[in-house]
């Protein structure tokens, strides 16, 4: 339907300032005149013709709110209409009736009536450890407390990477075994067996991470844990988890919350375990938000569409003010999206990263506990002890950290196999793959504890990311750039966009890598900036670290060197950064484009892959 639309000096009754959260849908306008646009509404399909102003009025509407600050924002921004507030209502009212401008309560009463989808029980739950026994038997036994209280019977796939000799993991699943439970341990040489199965062996065993020249290959046995449950759900736990839940402070109930946040809140209460562990509400079965079995709720969600969540059968809850300031395709992307195909735990504990940048990045309120005095500052910062983990259950489009439940039965990316940070590559690639998937993070938190032993304070640095975040930041670049509907054709998308850039000239590829630096340094210092700005007044030990750690990174960003990665070495000189991202994202593209055939030979065989 056309329509043109001016502001006139219509007279309405004067509305209260509360009311229904609107927010006018996304589009694209083309000029017609020095007048009048047409906007395209691509919901529907219908073209509109407006004026400019009508059109700066939907641009300044875009977050819902009520009427009447929707209103005061079109006035500010055109000084004109002053006076005229009666008739911007009533254009928002014409256009709230043309589906141009959108309420939050309709949007959300269109989900209620989504029905579950029927899901096959999981694979198991795999497990990935590397010569840490005394965690691996830790995390085995608070698992098979687990199992006596629920009587889940879930089957546990290790995947071992250890190259210690002598090692004997088998030893510390005693405490799953003695149950009676189904326990496959696979060590490294399973994963070469595995490897020499499939199609060019040579190609399969850098996936898999069992090259004897490969160090770091966390991201190998994620990719193992792929391709044994093709086709299948599955949860996975690191060896230095616990299954001891907790709640966050103030948090769990079942109140959904769909806005994305830069930051998940921290809690500190000190370097003791056990402070943080008695600040922290242990959840009892039977009380709001609590789970008498933490895992079972993230197998109840992963591989739902997200509107089920509102059914009877979840009970999570949303209301339309939980929606204020979400822009309309923020809430239709989470709301309406693919499906949840990871969900993601919490963790209280140790700090679960391999740095501590995000000391400075954080809100002032989420690291109160740890400025409470200057000895419980040093000793955080070389053993960080803190919950980490959203309030509410969050609806988020990618997840934060390594997920917990993967809905696997169709074709997921593998991930970085050498290097860290191969749990944002994997996110970044199956958002690639699955632009309108989800992640679903629970409150609950799980212990996260590492190895004893403290670590080399990071303050100050130089802050140096991975190749795999390159890559995983170059391939949420270019989504929008991809057409293909399938996730296979997807992937070769993806593959081809990351071929074009290691063809492209050294100079070029040293431009972007120095441009990529910039933007990430960029971004951390001016949080670290507007975080410390906002905390008045500020410990000096805190001022004076922050300080030097902003000075430290800002520095970076003006003083000329070769733009480096952290997989490469000290003394690279910008020819050989070029170089070495070329071969890197070669390398990534050779692994993803064989991936599809792994994936589907695997697909269905978990049964005669793990009696290899």
């Amino acid at each position: 339907m056309e329509f043109n639309l001016d502001f006139g000096t219509a007279d309405l009754t004067p509305r209260r300032a509360e009311g229904p959260l609107l927010a006018s849908v996304d589009g694209q306008a083309a000029r017609l005149s020095a007048e009048e646009v047409v906007f395209h509404d691509p919901h529907t399909g219908e073209n509109h013709v407006m004026t400019l102003d009508v059109l700066a009025a939907m641009d300044a509407s875009r977050r819902f709110q009520p009427l009447q600050q929707h209103v005061a924002t079109v006035v500010q921004r055109l000084p004109a209409l002053a006076g005229k507030e009666h008739a911007v209502e009533k254009v928002f009212e014409f256009l709230r009736g043309r589906g141009l401008v959108v309420e939050a309560g309709q949007m959300l009463d269109q989900l209620q009536a989504s029905t579950p989808e029927s899901l096959d029980d999981p694979a198991g739950l795999v497990i990935r450890t590397c010569d840490r026994p005394a965690e691996l038997a830790r995390l085995a036994a608070s698992l098979a407390e687990l199992e006596k209280s629920t009587g889940r019977g879930l089957r546990y796939i290790v995947v071992d990477d250890s190259r210690e000799a002598g090692t004997d993991n088998r030893v510390a699943l005693k405490a799953l075994t003695d149950l009676g439970l189904s326990v496959d341990h696979l060590d490294r040489t399973w994963r070469q067996r595995l490897a020499d199965s499939l199609p060019e062996p040579a190609l399969a065993r850098e996936i898999l991470g069992v090259n004897e020249s490969q160090a770091l290959t966390c991201g190998g046995a994620w990719n193992a844990a792929l391709l044994i449950t093709a086709g299948e759900r599955f949860l996975m736990l690191d060896d230095d988890f616990v299954i001891d839940p907790r709640l966050p402070a103030g948090g769990g109930g079942q109140r959904l919350s769909v806005l994305e946040g830069s930051h998940v809140p921290m809690h500190f209460s000190g370097p003791n375990l056990d402070e943080l562990a008695a600040a922290l509400p242990v959840p009892e079965p039977g009380s709001e938000g609590a789970a008498l079995d933490p895992l079972a709720e993230h197998l109840s969600v992963c591989g739902q569409p997200p509107a089920v969540l509102f059914g009877q059968e979840f009970g999570l809850e949303v209301s339309a003010d939980t929606l204020r300031g979400a822009t309309f395709s923020q809430v239709e992307g989470l709301l309406r999206g693919q499906s949840i195909k990871t969900t993601a735990a919490g963790a209280w504990g140790d700090w679960r990263m391999d740095t501590n940048l995000w000391f400075y990045l954080a809100p002032p309120a989420h690291t109160q506990g740890m400025r409470a005095s200057e000895a419980s500052y040093r000793a955080l910062s070389h053993q960080p002890v803190m919950a980490h983990g959203y309030p509410h259950p969050q609806l988020t489009r990618m997840s934060n950290f390594t997920p917990l439940a993967f809905d696997n039965r169709e074709l997921m990316p593998c991930t970085a196999a050498t290097g860290r940070g191969e749990d944002f590559t994997f996110a970044a690639w199956l958002r690639y793959l699955y632009p309108g998937s989800l992640c679903l993070h629970f409150p609950t938190l799980l212990r996260h504890q590492r190895p004893a032993g403290g670590r080399e304070s990071p303050i100050p640095e130089t802050f140096v990311p991975w190749l795999s975040r390159f890559a995983g930041e170059y391939a949420l670049s270019h989504i929008d750039q991809c057409s293909a509907e399938t996730p296979e054709d997807r992937l070769a998308t993806l593959v081809a966009t990351l071929r074009d850039l290691a063809a492209a000239s050294a100079d070029r590829r040293q431009l972007l890598l120095g441009q990529f630096l910039a933007m990430i340094r960029s971004q951390i210092v001016e949080q670290a900036q507007t975080s410390l700005t906002s905390l008045s007044p500020a410990p000096e030990f805190w001022v004076r670290d922050a300080r030097e750690w902003i000075t430290e990174n800002g520095r970076s960003l003006t003083q000329a060197g070769a733009p480096r990665l952290r997989d490469w070495p000290q003394d690279a000189t910008a020819d050989d950064c070029a170089e070495q991202l070329a071969a890197g994202l070669t390398r990534y593209a050779d692994h993803l484009a064989h991936w599809p055939t792994l994936w589907h030979q695997c697909r269905g065989q978990r049964e005669s892959l793990v009696g290899l």
